[in-house]
């Protein structure tokens, strides 16, 4: 047997909630929104394209220094034992100045690149022109007779 009383209508209808005091405002308050915190970030806002296209060169200079940086620091080591089991002859590799060169400028540069947004668009625009500065002054001195 069905539990609807007679005369009830076969769809429920939504319980219309608490009753309501007859001295209670019609309109209920609007919600209170959480208070937002001021923005930690200070470039976030405000950057333009150009900063946005130099922290872009920056962080790729900074990337492949990093990866011809790992490049060279294996030819380094691998280098000599390589070439001398293929009976090739004697091999020293790069050098232990170009390899840390590349390593450190790709670090100091990924390390600018990963905190920028921690800076203003000034220090931004220093700091990613310095890796850049630094990481062609490197190729220059390492790649160029």
């Amino acid at each position: 047997m069905s539990d609807a009383q007679p005369g009830a209508p076969s769809d429920p209808q939504p319980d219309p909630g608490p009753a309501r005091r007859p001295d209670a405002p019609s309109d209920p308050k609007p919600p209170v929104e959480p208070a937002r915190h001021q923005d930690t970030r200070p470039a976030a806002a405000g950057v333009g394209p150009v900063v946005r296209v130099l922290d872009a060169v920056a962080g790729l200079l900074a990337g492949g220094m990093l990866v011809v940086g790992v490049g060279l620091l294996l030819a380094q080591l691998l280098a000599p034992a390589l070439v001398s089991a293929a009976g090739w002859g004697t091999a020293t590799g790069p050098g232990w100045v170009p390899v840390l060169a590349h390593l450190l400028v790709g670090l100091a540069g990924e390390v600018v690149f990963r905190t920028r947004h921690r800076r203003t668009a000034a220090v931004r625009v220093l700091a990613d022109a310095a890796v850049v500065v630094a990481a062609l002054a490197v190729i220059a001195w390492a790649w160029w007779p």
